[in-house]
């Protein structure tokens, strides 16, 4: 019988091989599915399943059966199988590089090679003993080196796909022996492809320099595939930065490049393997391509592809051959060698590397686990004819399938009796070292809290040396009507009933501020997705925590905060979780109130502002762990820290610390070993700490004295604008004599006493506030009830110090009405004024400043958010005609906005007479710029003028002055405006101005002389044309920044914000009257003494006839500075461009 025929099928093609493959698959699946069942109660993992699912359908199992053979195997069905193999190697090598910790790789790269040579080393040398017995045993035909190569393979391979898969299964494959055996399987991995490459070459008998010309072509071609889908990843990711996902298509057309590099490299001789894991691991792992390819791929992968891949190798063995003595016994023997070379590589490996004798042992089980790559070499040497003997090649594949049966068992052993070692431990902050990898888990339920999330990581980065894993989570409520489900990745849309409850629009806000922070920071964030129902979603909380070994959780507080300050509940849901996350999280758990509305988490990386960070140090194990959070922050070059240790007041003659030297109300200490009414164990951890960081100079340290809860209070209120980080623990307080009566009630207990009033109204600060709970006690695994607190106040933005920001320049501001602080009242022939009552009324002192509001407007609460300032800079006409402090106050900034004035040079003059059109306001800064200059010289100056603002608010005049003459169409208007607008803004640039922060159009057309204009209801005409303008003016704005270098812009649309109050009006009452106006024949009067004036001002929207009220100005100015919406403002909000 001729011994190739037995690798076909009989000459009988009795049904379409298409078909026999479908079948086969199926049958894969569901008795591997079936063998789980049986196996995952004995701690037995999946790829084990799966294996022994082939293993019975193939020729060992049911297949012995002729009419089931028959079927499976046709004439050209092993082609299907093989392509189909391909196809899932393809994938698997793919996703796994996606997947891959490439930092961890390439910072343990030495010692996992290490431990792939000496495991493959030990194999070949084995491989070389035996080659010439078997050879001679099986009576196989060809080449000798081709047999020893094949041996080779099979004992020294390691299949990475398998224990990728085992390491997940048995949930330690974020361990670091789990990550360690991923690397070395890898490795092992491209030492047998290498020799699949010889084994290939074979049947062309290339030379060496022929070898070497196909190789540098093949290298460039992965090169090439890599750079070309590098550059289409980034345009995919641009062309939906507003989209959930990639299209189907796009998603295609990303699989086509990978599959058609993948079968090139095939094609001229070389495995794919390598290559696709190299794809993958190249792939730009931010942007809307990774996160879709990689939920696609994960979930098909392991509910699909594994199994078949698994099951396939299973499939291929067949045991009739074993029906001699002799045979079984080369059988055994290559089993014994090839789990015997790997225990001896793998043990002398580890012994050199100092690692202990049982990880020693896992990792060579490990190193053993065969897979298809070893049946593929057995048929490639087929197939080229160098090899020929059937006996052989049925040998080795059982020889491989039950290698991997007994090592995939004997691991499954081990990790459980190994629990201790290899199983979750996790580390309390307080012993964490900062110069150990950090893993933390932040989780979040909707878009608000996750710009202070990346905020934390990034401080909590400590030095750019030092690795750290972060993983944002996005926590999405299941309706409990709906069978609960979980995943790490977006479910399908259709599967919950409303696009609200499956977060599809948070995640797209929420994917989009990652986005951003990855590619600022080239840190990656590893984003997942948990689906489930209140009442059961802490179990996946902590079982995702358990799996990933983190330090700690970071929990969403369950109220949030409104743009005017107050708290908002939110679902109660959200709350139980936390409390149930932090009664049964193994490690310390957070929780972020997040009370600031700050920048986008990209900029808070690239930040170059230093955050002030205290440490309240009460006393206690929740205190201690704060003290050990802070270590991480103390590393951070942007941060400063100081300890701040609360003491009775009866402490200060005790001599707690000496070397006192006081400095106003702060006594700067060190810390002794003498003990007194301090624990041991909270000495010990501040000697600890103030030796390592206080003595170096890194932290500062201060001690405080009070007597009560009240004296605390007052304290921290002093603290409230000095620092923009608070952290504390909870409870179990060292002195509770401290804390008592600090606030008149505790409304959230899980945040503790102090943590409680941080976060409450009585603590008035824009910030955020972060409750971290230590739930687990060093050497245990029983819960232990500590919460450390962790407060953060505008990690990036301390809006509340009134002391100007020294690292960027002054704040221009140009424009109409909306920014014009009293510019008209040294325009003799205006009469658009507001130097009178009833403007004014609630401005400090009742006096009418100028200010067409009845307190302050929007230039001061912008200059407020932006500059360090309680109002905004002086009227250029101010610092003008006091001309004895015009070159001190320029530098303070200059505000040129005239109300009246648009951006044409006419604008308002026919209407209010002398007003200072842009033109003219343009010029005036030209004499402030040249004056700047003359003193600081032209580098120092150039420098302040480029690091400064420029604010502009007009054209809302300009349409107006349109509605009543139409010397024009529309669209030619449109045209017109935006072409004056370029023209300043060039003007302005060409005199050093480089950030623009744009405050657009209105809805002029809803204003109270509107509507009196139209019976009550807005025109359409000037809202058309606000809206129209506004889409002119970021189109200009775009195409400015890619032309001029430098060029920075942030546009805010206040159509969509005005427009928004306006329809839900939830802070205002009235939305539609002035609060100050009479009615006439005419239409409204205006603001003026001796009008009706409403009570309650800020109940209303519009304070006269045009001009927002003080509240509405002061909300918008917030919003300005701080949204994340782009809907509101963008690219970026007025707070990030300060810093850009």
């Amino acid at each position: 019988m001729d011994d190739t025929a037995e690798l076909s099928c009989p000459d009988n093609d009795m049904m379409n091989p298409a078909l026999t493959m479908t079948t086969q698959v199926s049958a894969i699946l569901v008795l591997s599915h079936v063998f789980q069942i049986f196996l995952k109660p004995l701690g037995q993992p999946a790829p084990l399943a799966q294996i022994l699912a082939g293993f019975v359908l193939g020729p060992s199992g049911l297949s012995r059966s002729p009419p089931i053979h028959v079927f499976f195997f046709q004439n050209f069905a092993i082609d299907f199988y093989e392509s189909m193999a391909l196809y899932c190697r393809i994938s698997i090598m793919f996703l796994m590089g996606l997947e891959m910790d490439i930092p961890y790789l390439m910072r343990n790269l030495r010692p996992a090679s290490i431990i792939a040579c000496g495991g493959c080393l030990m194999c070949t040398l084995f491989a070389s003993t035996i080659s010439f017995f078997v050879y001679e045993e099986t009576g196989s035909r060809g080449s000798r080196v081709t047999l020893a190569l094949v041996i080779t393979v099979i004992l020294a391979n390691t299949a990475s796909p398998i224990v990728f898969r085992l390491a997940a299964d048995l949930k330690f494959a974020t361990s670091d022996i789990g990550r360690l055996a991923i690397s070395s399987s890898l490795i092992g991995d491209m030492y047998a492809a290498f020799i699949l490459v010889i084994i290939s070459g074979e049947k062309n008998k290339r030379t060496v320099k022929g070898w070497a010309l196909m190789a540098f072509f093949s290298l460039l071609i992965l090169v090439g595939i890599i750079l070309f889908t590098s550059r289409l990843v980034n345009w995919l990711n641009r062309r939906n930065r507003n989209a959930k996902n990639l299209q189907a298509v796009e998603v295609m057309l990303l699989c086509s490049v990978i599959l058609v590099a993948a079968m090139i490299l095939e094609t001229m001789g070389f495995s794919s393997i390598i290559a696709c894991f190299l794809m993958g691991s190249t792939f730009p792992r931010g942007g809307k391509s990774a996160r879709t390819l990689l939920a696609i791929l994960t979930y098909t992968v392991h509910n699909f592809i594994f199994p078949i891949y698994f099951g396939y190798t299973g499939f291929k063995a067949d045991t009739r051959y074993l029906n001699e003595l002799k045979r079984m016994a080369i059988v055994v023997m290559v089993i014994v060698l090839s789990i015997g070379g790997k225990i001896l590589g793998t043990l002398a490996a580890c012994l050199y590397l100092k690692k202990p004798l049982n990880e020693g042992v896992l990792l060579a089980f490990l190193m053993n686990m065969k897979g298809h790559v070893d049946i593929l070499t057995l048929t490639t040497a087929m197939q080229n004819k160098v090899l020929n003997s059937s006996v052989f090649y049925n040998l080795m594949v059982s020889a491989v399938v039950i290698s991997s049966l007994i090592s995939a068992s004997l691991i499954s052993f081990l990790v459980r009796r190994e629990k201790d070692t290899i199983g979750i431990k996790h580390i309390p902050m307080e012993y964490h070292s900062p110069d150990k990898e950090l893993k933390l888990l932040a989780c979040v339920h909707s878009s608000h809290p996750v710009s202070s999330m990346v905020r934390l990581i990034v401080s909590l980065r400590g030095s750019e040396n030092v690795p750290i894993s972060p993983y944002l989570t996005h926590l999405v409520e299941l309706p409990e009507k709906t069978e609960k489900s979980s995943s790490f990745y977006d479910q399908d849309e259709d599967e919950l009933s409303d696009e609200e409850e499956d977060g599809s629009n948070d995640a797209v806000q929420i994917n989009e501020t990652v986005d951003m922070f990855i590619e600022e920071t080239k840190m990656m964030i590893h984003q997942v997705k948990i689906v489930a129902p209140f009442i059961t979603m802490y179990e996946d909380v902590c079982d995702f925590a358990d799996d990933i070994r983190t330090s700690f959780i970071v929990l969403p507080f369950h109220k949030h905060q409104r743009i005017d300050g107050k708290f908002e509940n939110g679902k109660e849901g959200i709350r139980t979780t936390n409390q149930k996350v932090l009664r049964h999280a193994q490690c310390s758990v957070a929780i972020l109130v997040d009370r600031g509305h700050t920048a986008t988490g990209t900029q808070v990386a690239g930040s170059e502002s230093l955050q002030q960070i205290a440490t309240l140090f009460f006393g206690g194990p929740d205190d201690r762990e704060a003290l050990g959070f802070s270590k991480r922050l103390s590393t951070h070059h942007h941060s400063s820290l100081t300890i701040i240790r609360f003491l009775p007041t009866s402490a200060k003659d005790s001599n707690v610390g000496v070397d006192v030297s006081q400095k106003e109300d702060d006594i700067l200490v060190s810390i002794q070993d003498q003990e007194t009414e301090v624990e041991e164990a909270d000495s010990s951890a501040l000697a600890n700490f103030y030796h390592r960081y206080v003595t170096s100079g890194k932290v500062r340290f201060v001690e405080k004295y009070v007597d009560n809860g009240v004296q605390t209070g007052m304290i921290l209120r002093d603290m409230a604008e000095t620092y923009s980080m608070f952290v504390v623990g909870k409870g179990s307080r060292g002195d509770s004599r401290l804390t008592t009566g600090i606030s008149d009630w505790e409304e959230c207990p899980e945040l503790g006493v102090v943590g409680d009033f941080l976060a409450s109204s009585e603590f008035d600060v824009s910030g955020s506030v972060l409750v971290r709970d230590m739930t687990m006690e060093l050497g245990s695994r029983k819960p232990m009830l500590l919460v450390m607190y962790v407060a953060v106040y505008c990690v990036l933005t301390a809006s509340t110090n009134k002391v100007p920001v020294q690292t960027v320049g002054p704040i221009f501001l140009f424009g109409d009405s909306t920014l014009d602080v009293g510019t008209n009242n040294y325009l003799n022939n205006c009469t658009a004024r507001a130097d009178h009552p009833y403007y004014g009324i609630d401005y400090p002192g009742t006096e009418a400043t100028g200010r067409f509001s009845n307190g302050v407007n929007t230039a001061d609460n912008i200059v407020q958010h932006l500059g360090g300032y309680d109002l905004s800079p002086l009227p250029y006409l101010a610092i003008v005609n006091d001309s004895s402090n015009f070159t001190t106050e320029i530098f303070n900034g200059v505000n040129f906005a005239s109300g009246g004035a648009g951006l044409a040079k006419a604008t308002g003059k026919a209407f209010y007479g002398q007003v200072i059109s842009m033109e003219e306001q343009v010029q005036q800064f030209a004499t402030v710029r040249g004056n700047i200059t003359a003193l600081l010289g032209v580098s120092k100056g150039e420098s302040l003028l480029q690091n400064s603002m420029y604010i502009l608010s007009v054209g809302s005049n300009d349409i107006m002055d349109y509605i009543y003459t139409h010397p024009v169409t529309h669209e030619q208007f449109v045209v017109n405006l935006t072409n004056t607008y370029a023209i300043h803004l060039k003007n302005l640039y060409s005199m050093g101005a480089r950030k623009f922060g744009i405050i657009s159009l209105p809805p002029v057309g809803c204003t109270p002389i509107a509507r009196a204009a139209h019976g009550g209801a807005c025109n359409n005409e000037s809202n058309d044309l606000a809206r129209a303008c506004h889409a002119s003016f970021e189109s200009l704005l775009k195409n400015l920044s890619s032309t001029l270098e430098g060029f920075k812009y942030s546009i805010a649309n206040t159509y969509n914000m005005t427009m928004s109050i306006i329809t839900r009006p939830i802070w205002f009452k009235n939305v539609t009257s002035a609060c100050c106006a009479d009615k006439t024949p005419q239409g409204l009067s205006e603001c003026k003494k001796g009008v009706h004036l409403c009570e309650t001002r800020d109940d209303y929207l519009f304070w006269d006839i045009v001009h927002p009220t003080e509240k509405a100005s002061r909300l918008a100015a917030f919003a300005l500075a701080f949204s994340q919406d782009p809907d509101v403002v963008s690219p970026i909000n007025f707070s990030s461009l300060r810093k850009a």
